[in-house]
């Protein structure tokens, strides 16, 4: 017959076959567990992710377009300032022209001046 001590470690034996079922039992749930909950995390924020791509898109189209009519509005600029910078020019080339003649027609009349007065006395001279 087995005795009493003999029995004990049987049934401890069985008991701690038992829980280690139990527990590998327990952990192989928790892993499936963890292993869905991540999948779910995971699809969570592969789902973030997209929509915050979708976001950032869409922002890229308006700086795009804001960039196209600041650009538009620096070369309307640019093209303004150019007309603006040639017609001072002209206005410039023109006020020159002026001084010019008019510097012009004043050495013409001194000019007729000086001539009329040294006319003048060569006709003193020869009288």
């Amino acid at each position: 017959m087995v005795d009493e001590y003999a029995e004990k470690l049987i049934k401890q034996a069985f008991f701690d076959n038992e829980i280690n079922n139990i527990v590998k039992d327990t952990v192989k749930e928790s892993s499936k567990e963890n292993i869905l909950f991540d999948g779910y995390f995971d699809g969570e924020i592969i789902r973030l992710l997209q929509e915050n791509i979708l976001i950032l898109q869409e922002q890229l189209k308006i700086k795009d377009k804001q960039i196209e009519e600041l650009t538009l509005a620096v070369r309307t600029q640019a093209e303004s300032i150019n007309v603006d910078m040639k017609n001072k020019l002209a206005e410039i080339l023109v006020n020159n022209q002026k001084e010019i003649t008019k510097q012009d027609k004043s050495d013409n009349i001194e000019d007729k001046s000086t001539k009329k007065a040294w006319q003048f006395w060569k006709k003193g001279y020869n009288s």
